[in-house]
């Protein structure tokens, strides 16, 4: 069984915006407050502190329940 990590808002977004400047690609992932199923914002790049669940609609304050991020980067040519 896998533990879902979601840690404080600013903390995630201080090495989101670290990761971006650095090239590479990010996604921020929550989860949600009343269907407790695992989201991924379809924008690459951006944080907002109010998400929208993908399964049942309920808007989540990250800032209250925490958040994390899946990342990409270009290492010769392939996305890993």
């Amino acid at each position: 069984m896998t533990t879902v990590l979601d840690h404080p808002y600013e903390e995630v977004l201080e090495n989101a915006s670290s990761k971006v400047k650095e090239g590479w690609t990010i996604f921020q992932k929550w989860t949600c407050q009343k269907c407790r199923s695992r989201c991924t914002a379809a924008t690459p790049n951006h944080f907002t502190p109010l998400v929208v669940c993908t399964d049942c609609g309920t808007i989540t304050d990250v800032r209250a329940t925490g958040c994390n991020f899946m990342a990409s980067i270009l290492i010769g040519g392939e996305d890993v």
